[in-house]
């Protein structure tokens, strides 16, 4: 098929002229892709390499020749001829290429073997029986290169009705030349197994020519004897069918499903299938295994591991989260709202974590190093703006949290009112940092100091999840500390103070504010930005 020139001729026009897709070609016509690609690079079929002295027709010819005089020279020449023949033959494959070689060997054995193959192919019938339900035509069966021919020919397209022969009723003949030109690849291999059939070619050959085993070759033409062309081309029925969609099954599949293993005597935590397939067995509705999956998996059914999520114990939880939620959404263009937490402390030492490493590598960290220090930051997030304020502690106690309080208000002193929010650490509700806080607002009502009020938004007990800077430290950790092996404690501090400084940089252009899921349902409508003088987005949900 590959140097045929006619089908050379065919591809070309199929995608040259006709504007027809490779994948679509190949489809059509069974050949590969590669084919149709080399096919489309040169006008014409590669020559086929003459073989020397015409040494083809004369092996032929001395095959035609034993066939006819194998009962009348004696069995010993005729042996001794035979395998002289044989020999030549291996000695011109070895010199041919591989198809070449193959349908040379081919036609030497079907010439030797002629006149007994031919015999036995007049007494042969089809495995369908007579020529009415699909058997073959006695007088028209093709044998050898002849078959193949029409075989190539059929696949290509160049078949027409009065061309194929009389097959039987012209309709279902009909139906299986359109499948053959416009069906689905399987679809053209069952008509074209069942047209070579009829027109009384060898299965061999027609599982060899088709590329499909002996079996489905055979499995085509008696679906065809059977049912007709309705049953060749009938759809294959997923596997569960009709049981999947019994709605009784359904029903003791579920059932059984919201059981746990423990009340049916099974020592286990969860189902497996073989113990589901059993158990359904034993109370009298016996389904397979993939009936069960086509059952859950249309129901959305699917295996999933359970995340671990923090709770919170604190008994006020809803009234303290409501009452952040309500700071926020009446919060005011002269006030800010802070989330403040401690980062640390960490080592300064080589840090594992994820990264990008090609082909055999493996990235490793020692077990045991020297750390070369360590370091704790305090920062503070306000919400509306998206700014971080820090600085680096020696430890974690309330001199700090006041040492913070001092800077913000020092910072935020255009302010009317600043909230801060944190966790529930001892240093963070002491009494020592309450007092405080009650004695600058008191300075600020009789006018002895100026700046913002503070008032406190503690956030639940055990309820971190809602501290918007801890998604902040998490984004800075994957960023700069993990994979990172700092050589002083001063280089890994330039390295978050440029993090921080870039991140303030960008929000105070793109402006977005921090911890949507704690905000509250905003009521005073959208103000305007005074640095692009544009809608401000960060008062858009």
């Amino acid at each position: 098929m590959y140097r045929d020139p006619k089908q050379w001729a065919y591809i070309r026009r199929l995608v040259l002229k006709e504007g027809g897709s490779r994948r679509g070609v190949s489809r059509k016509t069974g050949l590969s892709r590669k084919t149709v690609r080399k096919m489309l690079a040169c006008p014409r079929p590669p020559s086929k390499p003459t073989l020397p002295n015409d040494m083809e027709e004369k092996l032929l010819g001395s095959a035609r020749f034993l066939a006819a005089r194998r009962h009348v020279i004696d069995p010993i020449a005729y042996r001794r001829r035979a395998l002289y023949l044989w020999g030549r033959a291996r000695d011109l494959v070895l010199e041919l290429d591989r198809p070449q070689g193959v349908s040379l060997l081919r036609d030497i054995a079907e010439a030797i073997n002629g006149i007994i193959v031919t015999t036995i192919s007049k007494s042969r019938r089809s495995v369908t029986g007579d020529s009415e339900t699909g058997g073959n035509i006695p007088g028209r069966e093709l044998r050898g290169e002849a078959a193949r021919r029409w075989l190539d020919g059929l696949l290509r397209g160049e078949m027409q009705l009065a061309s194929v022969g009389d097959l039987g009723p012209a309709e279902r003949s009909t139906v299986l030349l359109e499948r053959i030109k416009d069906g689905t690849l399987r679809q053209r291999k069952k008509a074209a197994a069942v047209l070579a059939n009829l027109r009384g070619v060898p299965i061999r050959t027609i599982a060899t020519s088709l590329s499909i085993s002996r079996v489905s070759a055979r499995k085509y033409v008696r679906a065809f004897a059977i049912g007709g062309v309705e049953a060749l081309f009938a759809a294959r029925r997923r596997i569960g069918g009709r049981r999947a969609e019994n709605e009784q099954v359904r029903k003791d599949v579920f059932a059984l499903l919201h059981e746990p293993p423990s009340a049916i005597g099974i020592n286990r935590t969860t189902w497996r299938m073989a113990d589901l397939t059993r158990v359904l067995r034993e109370r009298g509705t016996p389904i397979c295994a993939q009936v069960v999956r086509d059952i859950t998996r249309s129901a959305g059914w699917r295996w999933r591991k359970a995340r671990k999520v923090l709770t919170s114990t604190d008994p006020e939880y809803r009234e303290k989260v409501h009452h952040i939620q309500s700071i926020l959404a009446e919060l005011q263009e002269n006030e800010a709202f802070f989330s403040i937490d401690e980062f640390g402390p960490f080592s300064i030492r080589a840090q594992g974590g994820r990264a990008f490493v090609g082909p055999r590598e493996t990235p490793t960290v020692p077990q045991y190093q020297k750390s070369k220090g360590s370091l704790i930051m305090t920062a503070a997030l306000e919400l509306s703006r998206n700014q971080i304020t820090h600085f680096y502690s020696p430890r974690k106690d309330t001199g700090e949290m006041l040492r913070m309080l001092a800077k913000l208000i020092q910072e935020y002193k255009h302010k009317s009112r600043i909230y801060l929010s944190w966790d529930a650490a001892s240093w963070h509700i002491s009494k020592m940092l309450r007092d405080c806080v009650d004695q600058h607002n008191e300075a600020i009502i009789k006018g002895e100091t100026a700046g913002p009020a503070v008032a406190l938004a503690p956030l639940p007990a055990g309820a971190q999840f809602l501290n918007v800077i801890e998604s902040v430290f998490s984004g800075m950790a994957r960023a700069i500390i993990h994979n990172s092996d700092y050589a002083s404690i001063d280089e890994a501090r330039a390295a978050i103070d440029r993090y921080i400084r870039e991140r303030n940089q960008k929000f105070r252009f793109t402006p977005k504010r921090a911890g949507g899921s704690i905000w509250g349902s905003e009521r005073e409508p959208p103000r305007f930005s005074e640095s692009n003088n544009c809608k401000d987005p960060l008062y858009y949900r």
